[in-house]
């Protein structure tokens, strides 16, 4: 806010204005899981843009800090009322910030949007989230997150309710002697998480404590996940939080311990080590160097874009040795059948893998210049010479990992999604297909998973069918914000729901652009079947389409298809012999009328393997009669059945 005008600036001076600070949004930022790797990107370019502005600003709205008017925020009133000729003191002063109808909000509206953007900014930050509004509550209504604002005079402080009558608090509310939360999200990585009450901030905490942690009890024999020798190694690594990715890596592909992995809690160790990006490492400091050991500046040791993508950018190979023994790991504790208690391992590894793929095929699309929205040299700390040094190595490391995740991972999960489908047949209890249903969801949300980095190049129509009958299978079947499945066992919500809209582009270019008319066809057959439960995902390359199909012309339109017409051949082995007498011998379609019309699409007169065919809507002059009932219905004396080829 620097309050330009006609006459100059207004509030502050010609240098500095007023901004909401960012807080401690880089310390919660550093234990978000991040599982789309372009979200690293996106959080180093946040903060570096809140770096800038502070430099150039004084923070207001420090909610986290205070609710008391702080001095900063009356000389901010004081510049913009003695421009505007507005009255001040202390009884006026609060009034401008806390209510509706005074003279400031009254006149610049922008302003209580900019005050309420602030308090939600550093409400999200309390790390004490038991006074947050559940997200669970199902009778919030829009109009219940406006904030109210009053001023208390005589505590001198400001109150903020929300969400039927809800205080609102930026900062942690304790009692006597209770120690304060430190973070928003659980720091899953970090080693104090598992030796509570106890602090283990370094390798001489851990060897000093008398009793590990086991991480919790496997399904074979009660058996502890971790002993105590292991349990000590893994929560030593985790003391050296720069250094923890290759040492975990190491640690969980050798030895045989891919079998712990079915702990829960370890699983959550393993995925904190790999995609919390840790310290953020502020631009200030970026050309910095550590010049002791241990170093005095331990701010240093941190990365712009989290410590995965700084792996994998100078050290690759450690990576890929351990994420691919894994891999084939995964794949040696197969059964057969998705209830075995080796399952949860291998749907681990799998997310595992897919999430490592994207991480790798976001620096290669940065080394080749090919990625849609980003470029490398706008990422700070990611140097290009040092990126396009190790890309030969990013590629084989891809193409490996793709080998064993698109190939022996992908028929583990093809054979469990047959044998829940067999176990459905001929059963009518509830139990057994409800249970057997959210299984499935789950195998097919992984095999989505697993096809999330590819680029639209390497889309093909065994890729696009997959896509296509899992991502139908899931809308119609699978029951989102229920939390009906175990958290070890299903794609987290809100990542299913990313990778399908990030794919769901790549799929509908592929299929209006790339796909034959008979690989369209068959596509969209199985959407049908799959999403009226009459058939199953896998491809069948030998049945012959009953029907013809087109994508719906117009740019609200791109990924919308219908039924173009039905092929005559297809309409009397279905027993239509009716609508294949009227096609006439010559015919091999049969045109169906409905809301659409059929017409040439120019773009694909050059492309004979491309549909030639596209859809538009009807006439105006036939639309506008009345309902298609009233169109197309015959009439007696037409003696014609409707929808016949000469109705039409």
């Amino acid at each position: 806010l620097m309050g330009g005008g006609a006459g100059g600036v207004e509030m502050g001076n010609a240098n500095r204005g007023f901004a909401i600070g960012p807080g401690v949004l880089a310390k919660q930022a550093a234990t978000i899981l991040c599982f789309t790797p372009e979200l690293n990107i996106a959080r180093s370019r946040a903060l570096d843009y809140f770096e800038g502005v502070a430099a150039k600003t004084v923070p207001i709205f420090n909610w986290d800090k205070t609710e008391r008017l702080e001095p900063v925020l009356v000389k901010f009133f004081e510049g913009l009322c003695a421009k505007l000729a507005f009255p001040l003191g202390p009884v006026i002063t609060p009034n401008y910030l806390s209510d509706n109808g005074a003279l400031v909000i009254k006149n610049h509206p922008e302003f209580a949007c900019y005050r309420d953007i602030g308090f939600y900014l550093k409400l999200f930050l309390n790390p004490q989230t038991d006074y947050l509004p559940q997200t669970q509550q199902s009778s919030w209504r829009q109009r219940d997150a406006e904030l109210n604002f009053a001023w208390d005079s005589e505590r001198k402080m400001f109150k903020v309710k929300g969400y039927q009558g809800m205080f609102l608090n930026c900062r942690p509310r304790l009692k006597r002697g209770e120690m304060p939360p430190t973070h928003r999200f659980t720091p899953l990585a970090s080693p104090s998480e598992y030796t509570k009450p106890y602090f283990a901030e370094t390798e001489d905490d851990v060897l000093h404590m008398w009793d590990l942690p086991d991480f919790g009890s496997l399904d074979v024999g009660n058996a502890k996940a971790l002993g105590q020798h292991d349990a000590e190694l893994l929560l030593s690594y985790l003391t050296v939080p720069y250094m923890r990715v290759p040492l975990v890596l190491s640690f969980f592909s050798q030895q045989d311990r891919i079998h712990s992995l079915q702990s829960a809690k370890l699983q959550g160790v393993f995925d904190g080590v790999l995609f919390e990006p840790s310290h953020f490492l502020a631009s200030q400091h970026s050309a910095a160097e550590i010049a002791d050991v241990p170093t005095s500046e331990p701010h240093l040791l941190a990365t712009a874009h989290g410590l995965l993508l700084n792996e994998l950018v100078h050290s690759p190979q450690v990576v890929r040795e351990a994420v691919v023994r894994l891999a084939k790991q995964a794949v040696d504790l197969d059964t057969g059948h998705v209830k075995a208690s080796t399952s949860t391992v291998i749907l681990y590894v799998i997310r595992l893998c897919a999430r490592i793929d994207s991480y790798v095929s976001l620096l290669i699309s940065l080394a080749e210049g090919t990625h849609e929205t980003t470029r490398l040299e706008q990422c700070r700390g990611l140097h290009g010479a040092q990126v396009k040094r190790v890309l030969p190595e990013l590629k084989a490391f891809r193409t490996e990992l793709r080998s064993v995740l698109h190939g022996p991972l992908q028929t583990v999960l093809g054979g469990w999604y047959k044998k829940l489908v067999k176990e459905c047949e001929d059963r009518f209890d509830d139990s057994t297909l409800d249970e057997n249903t959210k299984m499935m969801c789950s195998v097919q949300a992984h095999v989505l998973l697993a096809y999330r980095a590819l680029a639209e190049a390497e889309v093909d129509y065994k890729l696009a069918h997959t896509f296509v009958a899992a991502f139908c299978f899931l809308s119609t079947r699978h029951e989102w914000n229920m939390d009906l499945y175990p958290q070890d066992f299903f794609v987290p919500e809100h990542e299913l729901f990313e990778l399908l809209h990030a794919a769901r582009r790549t799929i509908v270019v592929w299929l209006r652009t790339k796909a034959t008319q008979s690989e369209l066809d068959r596509i969209m057959e199985t959407a049908v079947s799959v999403a009226a439960a009459t058939g199953g995902v896998e491809a069948d390359n030998n049945s012959q389409p009953v029907n013809r199909w087109a994508y719906v012309q117009g740019s609200r339109s791109v990924g919308r298809f219908a039924m173009h017409s039905a092929y005559a051949a297809a309409a009397v082995a279905a027993g239509h012999a009716a609508a294949a007498a009227a096609a006439g011998a010559e015919a091999t379609e049969v045109v169906a009328v409905g809301a659409l019309r059929e017409e040439s699409d120019p773009r694909h007169s050059q492309n004979a393997s491309r549909p030639r065919k596209t859809m538009v809507a009807l006439w105006e002059a036939i639309f506008g009669k009345g309902s298609l009932h009233d169109v197309f219905a015959p009439t007696a004396a037409d003696g014609e059945p409707p929808g016949s080829a000469s109705s039409t």
